[in-house]
């Protein structure tokens, strides 16, 4: 990412760890957060006493949620996606017969089968 910024003339990158903060002025502070195998991430803004929590559209959850939550004194607000952003189960190819199935697993391995339902059988049509 920091040289697609360099291309267009950002001169001033600075790539953050995961839940590093970052003093951008005296009361201006930014915490960068990265979660999962898909590239979720997030950031805490605070300023002026106020913690603002850009989730994006990553699904921060269990540890890695209670990780940002205990780094600061109050989250006042949050900003989160409700999409997904990735291609999986978001198009469908009219001129293919072919069928495969999708593998929930992949997406659910993480979880108990108690916190999770999904269908065993779920079609995903693709080439």
């Amino acid at each position: 990412m920091s040289r697609d910024l360099a291309s267009m003339r950002f001169s001033n990158v600075v790539e953050l760890p995961h839940g590093t903060s970052y003093d951008l002025s005296n009361d201006l502070r930014i915490t960068s957060y990265q979660f999962s195998p898909w590239g979720g991430s997030a950031a805490v803004i605070e300023a002026d006493g106020v913690a603002l929590l850009d989730a994006n559209d990553a699904k921060f959850m269990g540890s890695p949620l209670h990780q940002i939550l205990n780094s600061h004194n109050r989250i006042n607000f949050s900003f989160r996606s409700h999409s997904s952003a990735n291609d999986r189960v978001c198009y469908k190819y009219l001129d293919d017969d072919e069928i495969y199935e999708e593998d929930a697993t992949l997406y659910t391995s993480c979880l108990t089968s108690d916190s999770v339902s999904y269908e065993k059988n779920a079609l995903l049509e693709r080439p």
